[in-house]
């Protein structure tokens, strides 16, 4: 039995420290590390940026986010990651 690459689409946040505003150079140093995939946005003074990745894991989806956030090479830390549940039990 051939088992193909399965990959999909995974969303989830990731909290960046280190940025403290979202001009023209800071995104498009994002955008050339691979953060091209990511929608940036401020929200109550903490940078935040939604992701849709494809990967064969949630864990290589962030991973990979992680290391293309560092590879910016602006002083870019996550400090924390939000998977988007956006449906739920409750």
């Amino acid at each position: 039995m051939n088992i193909q690459n399965c990959q999909r689409e995974f969303d989830f946040v990731l909290v960046i420290t280190g940025v403290p505003d979202l001009m023209p150079d800071v995104q498009d140093a994002f955008f050339n590390s691979g953060c091209d995939d990511a929608t940036f946005s401020i929200q109550y003074g903490c940078l935040y940026a939604e992701f849709s990745r494809t990967a064969e894991s949630l864990k290589d989806a962030i991973l990979t986010a992680i290391r293309d956030v560092r590879k910016a090479n602006i002083g870019a830390e996550v400090d924390s990651i939000d998977e988007c549940n956006l449906v739920t039990q409750a």
